[in-house]
Order: C-alpha cells, then structure tokens, then sequence
C-alpha cells in the first residue's frame, strides 16, 4: 500500500511540473506566434506544447525562465514537429 501511494504520489509531482511548464509556455507564446511564425496550425498547438516540455533542453530553459534561449530552441523543435505532422493531400 505505501509503495503505490508513493507512485502515486510521483507522477502527481511529474502532472504538476508539466501543468506549471505549460503556464509558463502560454505566457510566452500567444497562439499568433505559433501559427504566423512557427507555421504550426491551431490544431496543433496544444500538441506542440506537449511536444514541446518532453524536450529536456526546452524544460530546462523555461524552468530557468531562459526566454532567448526557449525562443531558440523553440524554432528548431518546431521544424522536427511539422515533418511529424500528416500532410494533407
């Protein structure tokens, strides 16, 4: 029982820290800037967020509240994440 609660417990830590990091992501990219200039559609944003703090570069840049270099990193995961993306034929 103590073990599962501890396990429990963990991945509550792991789905805060995520929540905290997409806050932190929607104050400082507004969805503008994901379309006009990342090329990313507004159906995939929230995707791409997700995408996004799965990148330990990219988390460690906005747990140090780093905006240049999350503005870097950003552009180069988001060229990855549009060739994952299904082109529309």
């Amino acid at each position: 029982m103590v073990y599962w609660k501890n396990r429990h417990a963990k991945k509550e830590i792991v789905v805060e820290k995520r929540e905290k990091l997409l806050l932190r992501l929607d104050g400082y990219y507004k969805e503008d800037y994901y379309t006009n200039v990342l090329k990313i559609t507004s159906t995939y944003i929230k995707g791409f967020q997700y995408y996004l703090i799965e990148d330990a570069d990219f988390t460690r840049a906005l747990e140090s509240k780093n905006k240049t270099m999350a503005t870097f990193l950003i552009k180069g995961l988001a060229t990855k994440y549009l060739q994952m993306i299904p082109k529309k034929e």
